[in-house]
């Protein structure tokens, strides 16, 4: 058998703040933490699998919660100490926050990419996920896929249009 060891469907659950099942094969279980942001459940054993499925099924806050407590740590927004929420972007290992950056955050990210490469190429985001309060307005009753897509695809044009500008 052959087992993906970094699922880009499980990053991107992950991402739109969507918690996850998995078995326990390498790979996926780096990425879950048991009852924070999804469960695992022993591989090739459906009883164990069942045995999840019934402990969600019969707690239902439970996935609310989790959703509530799922990310992937490369989040496109972070809380501050005060309570402040900012658009982080991280780019070569260098963070560029709203904070910092105010309503210039896209045009200093394009400005160190254009700088770090010396071209103007395309510049698409990788990992990304939906901000908790953009997630509440926009998609309360699910299609956080949907959602996630439009956002970052919001968050690359905004990008792209600055490099354009440059």
């Amino acid at each position: 058998r052959w087992y993906e060891n970094s699922p880009l469907v499980l990053l991107n659950a992950l991402a739109s703040h969507t918690p996850v099942i998995v078995s326990d094969v390498e790979g996926m279980t780096e990425f879950v933490e048991n009852g924070r942001n999804g469960f695992t459940f022993k591989r090739d054993n459906k009883e164990d699998l069942q045995r999840v499925l019934d402990h969600i099924i019969s707690t239902p806050s439970l996935a609310e919660s989790l959703s509530n407590q799922t990310d992937y740590p490369k989040d496109s927004e972070k809380m501050t100490k005060d309570g402040k929420r900012a658009l982080v972007f991280e780019v070569d290992g260098k963070l560029f926050t709203s904070l910092q950056h105010g309503d210039g955050i896209f045009r200093a990210v394009a400005e160190h990419m254009y700088n770090f490469s010396g071209r103007k190429r395309h510049i698409s985001i990788s990992d990304l996920s939906l901000p908790l309060g953009y997630r509440k307005k926009q998609c309360p009753r699910g299609g956080k896929t949907y959602h996630f897509l439009v956002y970052k695809n919001l968050l690359e044009r905004k990008l792209n249009e600055a490099l354009k500008a440059l």
